[in-house]
């Protein structure tokens, strides 16, 4: 868009002069074709309705008054300054390469200028940098080239409104975020080491350096080291270690790309190790090694035809009795006074048993401490590498940020379930992980499939979350909050549309050769992400079942739910190559009960046809749950089948009474629930009909079928 400033002595034109631009106070932020119609503009060029329409896009030329510039110029300069430093970390992070260019040359500086500093302070504070090369500094990073790759989208909400920026964020900033906006985020180091000297007196101690190869430790000589010898009982519990080399090769061939949360040739090395010694550099590992083989053992032992895949070899334990002796390592070893990445990794991993075996409430606790543990460890503000960065440091700085955001990723992924989140994004700076193998760790174009990827997709839809909830908090207006979900529904497909090809089915026939995860990777994604399809209208779900005005939601879930059930029964058949993972059972479940909602809700509208062919997936889907072991949540599953599709309800669904003289506890506590959460939708707003949301608004998004088929086949 071009502008000038019209000069105050030259605002006269004459006839002979061509048409020059409006004389405005302010620049325009909605785009021409919505202003000229009058319609609500999401002000982002090209806009929605331009974009699905299919028509030229952009804002009106203006000319600025010069006294209204000049204004603007003095009101905003001072805070624009520091709003850039804030917000230019997230929303124009370089590329890793110019990154570890630009910290070499920071690096270089500081010990050509502060030697003579760095003798007489203690290496666990930052050295202290003079102002003049802090300012330097940051103009360096300032000056970077920047890149729209994922390593660029992860920006803070906070940004100057540039596109995909949520309206409500945008009224938002105007305020509370005023205080946040007029600091950078990176503070200078003498700050930090003011913190770092009140804070020797509580015993915590500001080391942000990760992995800490050069930080004093001022601690007891007790508690730098677990010394305490690895108790008879404890490996008496462990699986033999024939055994033990199943599983762990089991869990690297299929489930390693899961969480990715692992170095594979350390562990390996770690492993062997332990097998051939009993020693371990630190008792915390234990617990890393257990969470590992209950995982493990959890897909193996979840059906029989598994057990080919690992040999003809007895199992003694259960992943439940696995899953235990992990938290019982991480006790034993004070994993929440001494902090190693041991315990993270362990956590993480622990996630795939924890939720399946009924223990999702300790998973959940263990995640919030392990948050706070990888904060205080410094794993939220990894530096990229030093050209003087040893093997074993590049591997240590990888693996944290690995850990980091998994964590970031499964805190966001709760937040529908807590209402609130443990990590703010805005508050730190350790990039994504790399797409890379475990071998060399050098990063690999997105169409080459690692192990990483996957989670760094996860990763990038997991961040569309905060904003999803927390405009659903801030708007006040129910059709508001509705448009918001709606918005936030279009930004996922697009991330889904950047997959890599090799991820989505009937796009990879030119792939001669893949991995063994690929199969039971690229399953688990489809089914991925039709849930978080429905995760996005979860608020409005039980209202699209009571109101035609959001048909939009009702439409899209169910869709959603039978494809869930469908791609479920697909990895059930498919066997050896797709070995069950807990997500698999826990989207089934919610499938089911957005399907039977709609049997509930919707039979008066449904053709037979359609009934039937709910009931028939509803029915093979409590065929395979109910064949799965040590799985909690495939046995809640069936007895929510059972109640919901209890004869008394089937025939409220399909006779049409509207009150049933033995009603079941379930349908009481279901219409109790709906009742108090009607109360409390009435108590704002009442129930708004389909004219009062913005015209075309359905329009923005694409059929769930026709967008499903397309991306998966």
């Amino acid at each position: 868009m071009s502008t000038e400033i019209l000069p105050t002595d030259a605002r006269e034109k004459s006839p002979a002069d061509p048409p020059r631009a409006r004389l405005a106070q302010r620049r325009p932020l909605a785009c021409q074709a919505c202003t000229k119609s009058k319609v609500r503009c999401d002000k982002i060029i090209p806009c929605g309705r331009c974009h699905k329409r299919g028509i030229q896009c952009n804002r009106e030329d203006v000319v600025l008054s010069a006294l209204s510039s000049r204004r603007r110029k003095r009101r905003h300069s001072h805070s624009e300054i520091h709003l850039q430093h804030a917000a230019e970390p997230w929303s124009a992070m370089p590329s890793p390469g110019e990154h570890r260019e630009s910290r070499d040359r920071h690096y270089h500086d500081e010990r050509l200028g502060n030697s003579h500093l760095a003798e007489k302070t203690l290496n666990i504070y930052p050295q202290i940098r003079p102002q003049s090369q802090y300012v330097a500094f940051q103009q360096q990073n300032n000056n970077l080239n920047t890149e729209r790759d994922f390593h660029q989208n992860v920006r803070s909400p906070i940004a100057t409104i540039p596109a995909m920026t949520p309206r409500y964020m945008q009224n938002a900033n105007k305020g509370a975020g005023k205080a946040w906006q007029s600091r950078p985020l990176v503070q200078p180091e003498f700050e930090d080491l003011a913190t770092g000297i009140e804070g020797l007196a509580w015993g915590r101690h500001q080391c942000h350096r990760y992995p800490h190869k050069t930080c004093i430790q001022i601690e007891n000589s007790c508690e730098t080291r677990s010394v305490v010898p690895i108790s008879d009982p404890f490996l008496e519990r462990l699986p033999d270690s024939t055994v033990a080399r199943e599983l762990v090769d089991f869990h690297i061939r299929y489930l390693c790309w899961n969480h990715n949360v692992l170095h594979v040739p350390t562990f390996r090395h770690q492993c062997e190790i332990f097998w051939s010694s009993g020693t371990v550099e630190d008792g915390q590992w234990l617990a890393l090694y257990c969470a590992v083989l209950s995982s493990a053992t959890w897909s193996v032992q979840t059906c029989p035809g598994y057990m080919e895949n690992i040999g003809q070899v007895q199992f003694t334990q259960s992943a439940s009795d696995l899953f235990d002796m992990a938290t019982d390592a991480l006790n034993d070893h004070k994993f929440m006074s001494r902090h190693t990445v041991f315990s993270l990794q362990a956590v993480c991993i622990s996630g795939m048993v924890g939720n399946v075996i009924g223990k999702s409430d300790l998973l959940t606790t263990l995640v919030s401490a392990c948050i706070r543990i990888a904060q205080c460890l410094g794993l939220h503000r990894i530096l990229d590498e030093d050209k003087d960065d040893t093997w074993d440091e590049v591997v240590e700085k990888e693996v944290g940020r690995r850990v980091w955001w998994k964590l970031v990723e499964i805190d966001y992924h709760s937040m529908p379930y807590t209402g609130t989140c443990c990590i703010n994004l805005r508050q730190f700076t350790t990039r994504p992980p790399l797409n890379c193998n475990d071998e060399d760790l050098q990063e690999q174009d997105e169409s080459c499939p690692t192990t990483s990827t996957y989670s760094i997709i996860m990763a990038k839809i997991a961040l569309l979350i905060p904003d999803l909830l927390d405009g659903i908090c801030t708007l006040d207006d129910l059709a508001k909050r509705y448009e918001h979900v709606i918005d936030v529904d279009r930004r996922m497909r697009q991330v889904v549309a950047k997959i890599p090809p090799v991820f989505l089915r009937n796009r990879n026939a030119e792939v001669t050769h893949e991995t063994e995860w690929m199969t039971v990777a690229r399953r688990t994604l489809a089914i991925a992400a039709a849930d978080k399809i429905i995760m996005i209208h979860r608020s409005f779900l039980l209202k699209s079942f009571q109101s035609p005005a959001y048909l939009f939601t009702r439409t899209t879930c169910v869709s959603a739910a039978i494809t869930i059930l469908r791609e479920h029964e697909q990895i059930a058949n498919i066997g050896s190559d797709c070995p069950p993972i807990w997500v698999h059972s826990a989207f089934c479940v919610t499938a089911i009960v957005v399907m039977c909602l709609n049997l509930l809700y919707c039979h008066g509208s449904m053709t037979q046809a359609t009934k039937d062919q709910h009931q028939t997936l509803i029915s093979k889907a409590r065929n395979r749950l109910s064949k799965h072991r040590n799985d909690t949540m495939a046995r809640r599953g069936v007895l929510l089948i059972d109640a919901m599709l209890d004869e008394d309800i089937f025939q409220l669904a399909t006779q049409h009474a509207p009150h049933s003289s033995s009603r079941p506890e379930f349908l009481r506590i279901l219409n109790h629930f709906l009742q108090r959460d009607q109360e409390g939708t009435n108590k704002h707003s009442s129930m708004p009909d389909s004219s009062t949301f913005e015209p075309g608004l359905w329009n923005q998004v694409e059929d769930f079928d026709m967008w499903y088929t397309q991306m998966f086949g």
